[in-house]
């Protein structure tokens, strides 16, 4: 489906939980997207949704979204093992595609579906939001310009508290893990910072304190990345943090060249605290969701801005399809590394 020159096109948002429901907010509140449709198996919350942010239509089939011709482009914020079906039909539907990180749990699935999106013309991008986060794209400015040289070493955590596996994700969390749902990001910001493709990677993970609580999933990874370009990324993900941390995630990195490096800490930072006698102390997060004069603003939304623009100017986007298949030959990598005592796994392309 091709738009040129078009003032606002037709939108529709399948998967409507915390994450998808910043997708709908977004394209209600944005001047060039006509808000159409909501999917969600959980017809109710399709319907709540739907009537927040003033969508004209839901439905429970995700399919009877994709069927309709005044729908041009679709974001998909479904859980992590669910993206292949529907990112397929939509292909196949002309739709432009917008999907969750990571794009597939499995490289067979991640191939599938490039292979169709392809072939359909379509726009077709993977949400890395943290490519516009502000700390982590002025390092990709500063690295571009030289200020630090050439980037030898990265190492980055981001880690969440354990009620994301226990609440947050309660339905699907045996269906995934902390590699895939915090770990694609890691590894697509270390693509994109050392402008390199990962070689090498070896990991190691360890499981019991959620599988002692009926939580089918490993507690933690740590995996080095080895790039084609010398490069070496120490990346941790951790789902086990205490519910007492003032947020649910902790994301640092430190990024070394060979003229200098940059520290990044988007967690724990000194923007605003919140000290309350119910809610104790939290730093509220001010970067990716919050609000101004009444409407959302951060860091969360310019990729799907971006991607909205990109439709309607006809222009490339950022975080690609290929970006998005690359994530998750490394991802796949790490957990068999992982299974067979930190082996090094060479990436197969």
């Amino acid at each position: 489906m091709q738009i040129q020159n078009r003032d606002k096109i037709g939108a529709g948002v399948i998967g409507v939980g915390t994450y998808g429901e910043w997708h709908a907010r977004v394209y209600a509140e944005f001047y060039s997207s006509d808000f159409i449709a909501i999917a969600d198996i959980n017809e109710e919350r399709a319907k709540k949704v739907a009537a927040k942010y003033k969508a004209k239509y839901y439905y429970k089939d995700y399919r009877a979204l994709l069927d309709r011709s005044d729908i041009e482009v679709v974001s998909i914020a479904l859980p992590d093992f669910l993206h292949r079906e529907v990112c397929i039909y939509a292909a196949n539907a002309g739709k432009h595609v917008l999907v969750e990180k990571p794009l597939a749990t499995n490289i067979e699935d991640a191939l599938d579906i490039a292979k169709v999106a392809k072939k359909s013309g379509v726009k077709f991008m993977v949400d890395f939001a943290n490519r516009w986060s502000p700390p982590f794209s002025y390092a990709k400015r500063a690295i571009s310009e030289g200020k630090i040289g050439e980037v030898r070493y990265i190492y980055i955590h981001l880690n969440n508290s354990i009620s994301v596996p226990t609440k947050m994700l309660r339905s699907w969390r045996g269906k995934s893990s902390v590699a895939w749902f915090l770990g694609s990001h890691c590894v697509d910001m270390c693509r994109w910072l050392i402008g390199s493709e990962v070689d090498t990677v070896s990991g190691i993970s360890r499981s019991g304190v959620l599988t002692e609580i009926g939580v089918n999933t490993p507690d933690f990874y740590q995996y080095i990345l080895e790039f084609k370009n010398g490069s070496i990324a120490n990346i941790e993900n951790c789902w086990i943090l205490p519910n007492a941390s003032p947020t649910i995630f902790d994301f640092k990195a430190e990024i070394i060249g060979n003229k200098g490096k940059i520290t990044i800490s988007t967690a724990e930072h000194s923007v605003i605290k919140e000290y309350t006698e119910t809610g104790g102390i939290n730093y509220p997060d001010v970067l990716l969701f919050t609000e101004a004069d009444g409407c959302l603003t951060g860091f969360g939304k310019d990729p799907i801005i971006h991607f909205i623009k990109s439709v309607i100017k006809n222009e490339s986007v950022t975080a690609t399809i290929e970006d998005g298949i690359e994530a998750t030959r490394v991802i796949v990598a790490v957990e068999q590394s992982a299974r067979e005592d930190g082996k090094k796994i060479k990436i197969k392309r």
